[in-house]
Order: C-alpha cells, then structure tokens, then sequence
C-alpha cells in the first residue's frame, strides 16, 4: 500500500493550488489525504479504460451486423481456394444429385411420356435439396460458432424442409411450379452448404510453402550463417 501511495502522491498534489490559487509547485499531502476524502477531483479515465477493455456494452452491440459479417466472411473464404469449388461441384452438383441429372436426361430425350417425366423430376428435386441442407444444418448445430448462424441455420431447415414436404405430397400444386421452386430450394441449400463448411481446412487448399532463401529472396540481401 506504501508503494502506491508513493505512485499516486505526485498526480494529485500537482492539481492542488498554492494558497494564490495558482497551480504551483506540489504541496506534501498528509498520509490520511485519501481516507478523508481530499481526492474528489481524480480524474474518470481509468474507470472508462476499464468499461471498454470488456468489450461493447449492450446498447453498442448489434448481433445482426455481426451476423451479416460473419456470413459474408464465410461466402468469400474459399472464392480463391480451387479445392473448394471443385468438391463442391462434383460432390454436391454432380454426384449428390445424380437423381435430378437421370431423371432430367430422361425428359430431355423423352424416355418415357411428359407427364411421368415431370413427375419423377419433381420427386428427384423434392428429395435431394432436403439431404443437403439437412446435413449441412446438423454439422452447423454441433460446430462451436456464433449462435445467430447456428440459428439461421435451424430457420433454413425447417422452412425448406416444409417445403420439400409440400413438394411430394401437394397433388394439387402443379409440376411446373414444383419444380421451380424445389430448384429455388436446391440453390439456398447449396449456398448454405458453401456458408457452413467454408472455414473447414480439409477442403481449402494446402498453405503454400515457404520459399528458401539462398543469397536472395524478392530482391532483398541475406546473408548466410
């Protein structure tokens, strides 16, 4: 406690006036200065240091910024990484739906009639995109991550899980609606997929390795040891 009592006498005793009233040279403070109150002029700056060091307070955060952050970071990790883009088009275009493929070819070169055709495409579309998205909100659920995306991840499966539901069992509703809109839910599961699994390394390119300098290296001098 001598220690800092030593540190804090000099900053206070410079803001007391001489008996002018001046600000002049620091007076010696008695011992029992701060116990009596005489320091009611100390300055706030370590109490708000203190408040910002924790982060922002409830009334700056903005979770919805933050979530916008986060998945507009994710949408852009991997646009550079080949890796990525070429697992996710032969994974999850080609090979995931191989049904949607078949039945497409079948109804471009008309094996069979138009309307078994349209049919048989409408439930290869119904049931491909619930897998994706399903699976990709599974693994956003048990990753460790903001839990607003984790969330949005449990919204998109559920709304377009729905939607596959009405897809297969909506007689009424038309083939060619159905169809577009399991696209427009083949394209959002996609893109969830891309979201979810951006920051995963086993897809992402391998880190390029460092170059070994022998005398020079972009244009600056080493010296060998």
């Amino acid at each position: 406690m001598g220690e800092c009592e030593t540190l804090q006498r000099p900053l206070r005793a410079s803001r007391i006036p001489n008996s002018s009233g001046v600000h002049g040279e620091p007076r010696q403070l008695p011992r029992d200065f701060l116990d009596r109150g005489g320091d009611r002029q100390r300055p706030r700056w370590g109490r708000i240091r203190m408040a910002s060091s924790e982060g922002p307070t409830p009334g700056q955060y903005d979770g919805h910024r933050r979530l916008k952050e986060e998945v507009i970071r994710r949408w852009r990790a991997p646009s550079k990484d080949p890796t990525y883009l070429l697992f996710f088009i032969t994974s999850l275009i080609l090979l995931s739906g191989a049904g949607f493929w078949l039945e497409l070819m079948k109804m471009i070169f008309g094996l069979g009639t138009f309307e078994e055709s349209t049919s048989a495409l409408r439930s290869a579309i119904a049931t491909y995109y619930p897998a994706i998205l399903g699976g990709a909100a599974m693994q956003l659920a048990i990753s460790e991550t903001l839990r607003s995306l984790r969330a949005l991840g449990q919204l998109l499966a559920w709304v377009f899980g729905s939607l596959a539901l009405v897809l297969v069992f909506a007689v009424n509703l038309a083939d060619g609606w159905a169809i577009l809109f399991g696209i427009v839910g083949s394209v959002a599961a996609l893109w969830f997929w891309w979201i979810v699994n951006a920051d995963d390394r086993a897809l992402r390119d391998d880190p390029p390795a460092p170059r070994s300098c022998n005398g020079w290296c972009g244009g600056d001098v080493y010296l060998r040891a």
